[in-house]
Parts: C-alpha cells; sequence; structure tokens
C-alpha cells in the first residue's frame, strides 16, 4: 500500500465501481483510508472491493442510485456505523447522452440531470452533517472543462457537466470557515478557465 498519510479516515466514492471513480477508490485505500465504493453495479463494484482488500486496503460496497435520497443516507450512514465517521465524499457517479441538442428528449434530460447534478446535491445533503459532527470534511465534486465548452452534438453533456464545476458548497458549510476550491487542469484555459481557488 501507500504512505498511510490517510490512515484513519473514511471515504465514500459515488459511481466508484469502475473508471475515475474505481481509481479514486484504489488511490484513498493505497493511502491508508476506509472505502465505500458506492455504485448501482453490485458485481463490479464488489470486484473493486475485493482488489482493494486483496492489495491489503479496507473497502466495503454500497448499493447506491444517487437519485434516491433514502439510498444516500442509508450509504451514509452504514459507513458512519461501521467506521463512526466521514470524512471524504467524492461525487463521482455520471451518465453521459451523446445526443443533439434538438433530439434530446425530455426523460432523457432528466434522467442526465438527475444523476449528474441532482445526485451531487443529494450526496453533499446526506454527509454534511455527519462531517460537521467530526469537526469537517471534504467533499470533491468531480466534473469536467467540457461544461465550458460550445455546444455542439455532447450538448446536454456539456450543459450539466458544467453544473458542478461552481462554488456551490460554500464556506462554512462543512465546518465554519473552511472554503471550496477548484482545481481546473491547464487544458482548461482553452475555454476561458485556468486552475483557481474559490475563496
Amino acid at each position: 500500500m501507500g504512505d498511510q498519510r490517510l490512515a484513519g479516515k473514511v471515504a465514500l466514492v459515488s459511481g466508484g465501481s469502475n473508471g475515475i471513480g474505481a481509481a479514486v477508490v484504489r488511490r484513498l485505500a493505497a493511502e491508508g483510508a476506509h472505502v465505500g465504493v458506492a455504485d448501482v453495479d453490485p458485481q463490479r463494484g464488489e470486484a473493486v472491493v475485493q482488489e482493494v482488500v486483496s492489495a491489503g486496503g479496507s473497502a466495503r460496497f454500497l448499493q447506491l442510485d444517487v437519485t434516491q435520497v433514502v439510498q444516500w443516507k442509508a450509504a451514509v450512514q452504514e459507513m458512519v456505523a461501521t467506521y463512526n465517521r466521514l470524512d471524504t465524499l467524492v461525487n463521482n457517479a455520471g451518465v453521459y447522452a451523446r445526443t443533439p441538442i434538438e433530439s434530446i428528449d425530455e426523460e432523457e434530460w432528466a434522467r442526465v440531470i438527475d444523476v449528474n447534478i441532482k445526485g451531487v446535491f443529494l450526496g453533499a445533503q446526506a454527509a454534511i452533517p455527519e462531517m460537521r459532527r467530526t469537526g469537517g470534511g471534504s467533499i470533491i465534486n468531480i466534473s469536467s472543462t467540457a461544461g465550458a465548452a460550445r455546444i455542439d452534438r455532447d450538448a446536454l453533456w456539456r450543459l450539466e457537466r458544467g453544473g458542478p464545476t461552481d462554488e456551490q458548497i460554500d464556506s462554512g458549510t462543512v465546518r465554519e470557515g473552511w472554503h471550496p476550491l477548484q482545481l481546473c487542469p491547464p487544458r482548461a484555459n482553452r475555454y476561458g478557465h485556468g486552475a483557481c481557488c474559490g475563496a
């Protein structure tokens, strides 16, 4: 495992069964955190858990549809019941719809917005009380620079992925005096954004 700088910390990662989410799970566990792999896909989620455990880390699978407030509350409470705290939430779950803007129907629009924007809100809402209880924590919202780009065939993706980049979870939400931080890759400068620190 890694240098264990997160030893004793507890993290929950939505969409943790594959892609960026699984990579985040592996890194957090390698550095000593207890990690909740939260996803709608139990087979892939459990596979990630077994991989982490086999490497000497600590992880558990949590069934989570990020559009459902009851499931968010259950996931957070399971982590707290097991480890007595929640230090980090990574809002990573997302769905992609490559549909021309003139062809997007209301059902597809609602599904993408519910998962990619509502899911972030529900996750933060469920996690913040537990973070406050133990003195603070971190909420990390995975977004995309595509949200700042032109509208084309990926219109729906670009529109909603820009949502979580702003500073919706403001100073004092998790702990009085804390501030949001945006980390934007250098390529974001193409769209008028640079690496920045919200103050």
